[in-house]
């Protein structure tokens, strides 16, 4: 249903494919590295992410805008999918509006989902590093056992940045001014306020706290930042259905040990 709409959209001239983040925010910062403008300006719609993505959306920006939209909610379905686990979960979120609008604007929010999921589920290092330079929190759901693995990648992507040192100031001066002057439509807790909570939740240690944790811990918490409720959403399915399996288990081995004759 949500590709038909997309296709009526697209075809009935309503959406242009590559409008909205991906034209504004990446395909632009990358262009302005590119082309050696600067990057981070305050103009609307200011750019936030660090230098590492800077580099690689500067590789991307050579791709016309609707090719570069295709490739990142290719990676956004694909991110869906890892998140919900099964194609029919995937089905009954595209009924939640924001995901909806997600993929149509090409943000990463989904991304972020998986990272933090790949971190808690399978003990990724390299998804969550990657994504850590977008918008910090995947950090927040690695093992801490796997911290070498960690280091490595974040390592790797300093690396990248080498050529364009300077980006790491202009970026921290960015980071400072939407300290003080924040911009666009925020959840109304600041990030001072739901750190503290997403650390405790961290320190649980648990699948759901780590998950939890590292979704609250997003510095700039748009509106749109609420998809990333899927991951403790995802988390909590998982937990739901691994306690109906012991569950299953447990009748099972009840109705076993009732038998007479069986010990």
């Amino acid at each position: 249903m949500f590709a038909l709409v997309i296709v009526w959209l697209i075809s009935s001239g309503r959406f242009v494919p590559g409008a909205g983040d991906v034209r504004d925010v990446y395909h632009a910062a990358g262009d302005a590295l590119w082309n050696g403008r600067a990057v981070y300006t305050y103009a609307y719609p200011p750019y936030f992410y660090s230098p590492p993505c800077t580099v690689i959306l500067a590789a991307l920006s050579r791709l016309p805008v609707t090719v570069e939209w295709v490739l990142i909610n290719a990676l956004n379905v694909a991110a869906l999918r890892y998140v919900a686990g099964s194609w029919r979960r995937v089905g009954y979120m595209l009924w939640i509006i924001p995901i909806a609008w997600e993929l149509m604007l090409g943000n990463i929010n989904l991304l972020i989902a998986a990272a933090i999921i790949a971190a808690v589920r399978d003990g990724k290092t390299a998804i969550p590093a990657a994504l850590t330079f977008a918008k910090f929190s995947p950090v927040l759901a690695v093992d801490p056992r796997k911290w070498r693995q960690f280091a490595m990648w974040i390592a790797l992507g300093l690396a990248i940045t080498l050529p364009w040192l300077y980006l790491w100031p202009e970026w921290i001066g960015q980071l400072s001014r939407a300290w003080n002057d924040p911009i666009g439509w925020l959840i109304p807790v600041p990030f001072a306020a739901r750190l503290p909570v997403a650390l405790a939740l961290v320190a649980t240690r648990t699948r759901l706290g780590r998950v939890g944790g590292a979704v609250l811990a997003i510095p700039a918490f748009y509106y749109l930042s609420l998809v990333t409720l899927i991951a403790p959403l995802s988390v909590s399915l998982d937990l739901l259905a691994e306690w109906r399996a012991r569950r299953r288990v447990g009748v099972v081995e009840s109705a076993t040990s009732a038998v007479p004759g069986r010990v």
